[in-house]
């Protein structure tokens, strides 16, 4: 079962190691992110952000969709990590059922233009809200939230910020 798919450029480090992994107690975190695949540095770099006793997979978009089909993770609690909302609405698609929940984090700002601020530090542009708006219409659960402890919006408090 899909405990989780969080949507933080920075990947793995120590938000996300310490305090979603606190939170959901995974047995396995899966980093969909076809940069990190393909760059051995950075996917060992990742491994040092891991929590102990949570295995870690690094795998490119296909692999781990690959991966999220066969019996071992089906039966595991899986979290998964990836850096855009397009690549978290890739794997909606194909497991609309076997995802609790996906959870809009942190986002490169750097490279967006017409941004919304929806919690401090956390921003969206429109089609971040469209494909936002896409993955609550399959029936999975959209929020925002930095951690686990903070202020969670559901998809309907998001989309009424950018109305205001």
């Amino acid at each position: 079962m899909i405990q989780l798919i969080r949507i933080d450029d920075r990947l793995l480090h120590g938000m996300t190691g310490v305090t979603w992994c606190g939170a959901l107690h995974p047995d396995v975190i899966l980093i969909a992110n076809d940069e990190a695949f393909n760059d051995a540095l950075m996917a060992s770099t990742l491994k040092l952000a891991k929590p102990a006793g949570v295995a870690l997979v690094v795998a490119s978009i296909q692999l781990a969709k690959e991966k999220l089909q066969t019996p071992k993770y089906k039966n595991a609690k899986v979290f998964i990590i990836t850096d855009s909302l397009e690549d978290a609405y890739e794997i909606c698609r194909d497991f609309p059922t076997d995802i609790k929940g996906v959870n809009f984090g942190m986002n490169d700002v750097k490279k967006r233009s017409d941004l919304v601020t929806i919690v401090a530090q956390i921003f969206m542009t429109k089609s971040d809200l469209e494909l936002a708006q896409k993955i609550d219409e399959i029936g999975i659960n959209f929020f925002v939230q930095a951690i686990p402890t903070s202020q969670k919006l559901s998809f309907n408090d998001v989309k009424k910020k950018f109305t205001n």
